[in-house]
């Protein structure tokens, strides 16, 4: 499957992001198998005993689960890393990509999963009375993480998305 053709990031600059928990050495592998330009704008990689991720785009830092799967750990650091440096409200590859693939905040075909049960578990998103609070990207935002995530792990995902992502990233 197709790789962003990228130098690896130095073990040094891994073990700088993971900080002081041993739970967050095995996220090491997973952060040099992703671009290493990606890699650097995180400021911190935390874990917790729960099994899904989180992100937090302003503080650059990704919050990811102490044990799994490494297929699934691979997964979660991908999808929660995209959030971090592309799929967030300040990216204009998030703007661009909400434009092409969520005009007027309606998906196109070929949404993720993770991404059409964001839109459909909350009717705010398909009547657009959106709480004031509310990220209008957040649906928009996990199809693009999820789009990124699958580039790496070769999941399945709509392919007009995944080529849009490899000339846009």
């Amino acid at each position: 499957k197709p790789r962003l053709h990228l130098p690896a990031p130095t073990k040094a600059a891994t073990c700088a992001v993971v900080g002081c928990d041993p739970r967050a050495e095995q996220y090491e592998p997973f952060l040099q198998r992703l671009p290493p330009a990606h890699v650097r704008q995180l400021a911190a990689l935390e874990v917790w005993d729960r099994t899904g991720g989180r992100s937090f785009y302003r503080e650059r830092r990704i919050v990811v689960p102490a044990s799994g799967r490494p297929e699934r750990l691979f997964s979660v650091t991908a999808h929660e890393l995209a959030h971090v440096v592309l799929a967030n409200p300040d990216s204009p590859v998030m703007t661009a990509f909400a434009e092409r693939f969520w005009p007027n905040g309606q998906p196109t075909a070929g949404l993720s999963r993770h991404a059409r049960k964001t839109y459909e578990d909350n009717d705010a998103w398909r009547t657009g009375l959106l709480p004031e609070d509310t990220n209008p990207f957040h649906a928009a935002s996990e199809d693009l993480a999820d789009t990124y995530r699958a580039h790496f792990t070769g999941d399945d995902v709509d392919s007009e998305r995944l080529a849009w992502l490899r000339t846009h990233v």
